[in-house]
C-alpha cells in the first residue's frame, strides 16, 4: 500500500490556479484549490470557482476538494457569502459520496456564521 504523499500549499497567480483548475488530473485541481485558500486575496472569485467545481466537477476528488475549498474560506478565514455556498453544501448533502464533507463545511458555516443557519437544513 502506497503511503499519501504530503504536499505543502504554494503561492501561485490567479492565472497559474485557472491552469491547474482545469487539469485532467483531479489531484492537480485538489492542490490548486488548497493553494488558492491559503494564498489567494480575491475570496469572492475563489469562492466561485469553488461552488462551480462542486456543482460541474467531473469526479468525486474534484468536487471535494471544492468542498473543502468553501470551508477553509469560511473556517479559517472567516471570507464566504453564505448565501451563495449554503445552497450549493446542501444540494451536495444529497449525494452520498459527498455527503460527509459537504456537512461538515455546513457545520463550519453554521458555527462561523450563526445568523445563517436558517438558510438551509443539514444532517
Amino acid at each position: 500500500m502506497e503511503k499519501p504523499k504530503l504536499f505543502l500549499p504554494r503561492e501561485r497567480t490567479k492565472n497559474e490556479i485557472e491552469i491547474l483548475l482545469s487539469d485532467a488530473d483531479s489531484m492537480v485541481v485538489y492542490r490548486a484549490i488548497i493553494d488558492a485558500v491559503n494564498y489567494e486575496p480575491d475570496w469572492r472569485w475563489l469562492q466561485s470557482r469553488c461552488v462551480e467545481l462542486l456543482r460541474t466537477g467531473r469526479d468525486k476528488t474534484t468536487r471535494i476538494g471544492a468542498i473543502h475549498g468553501i470551508q477553509f474560506l469560511a473556517a479559517a478565514r472567516g471570507e464566504v457569502d453564505p448565501e451563495v455556498v449554503i445552497p450549493a453544501l446542501i444540494e451536495a448533502q444529497a449525494e452520498p459520496d459527498l455527503a460527509w464533507d459537504a456537512n461538515d463545511a455546513l457545520n463550519d458555516i453554521y458555527y462561523k456564521f450563526p445568523s445563517d443557519r436558517g438558510s438551509g437544513t443539514h444532517i
